[in-house]
């Protein structure tokens, strides 16, 4: 399309979601010190994407 990733931002996590459940806040905290450390677009909840069209020399 033509268009450059000028800031990429990928939310994750759910940890009141996970209160609930036993054993859920731990598991939710290692995900998240995980996906810190080795981020995983594809594993995000929400992502948000700044693009930029590039600028075309000579083009009308």
């Amino acid at each position: 399309m033509g268009f450059q990733v000028v800031r990429y931002k990928g939310l994750f996590g759910a940890e009141a979601y996970y209160r609930r459940i036993p054993f859920g806040s731990a598991v939710s905290k290692l995900f998240r010190a995980l996906m810190l450390r080795f981020p995983v677009p594809q594993l995000t909840a929400f992502s948000q994407v700044l693009l930029q069209k590039p600028v075309v020399q000579g083009a009308a």
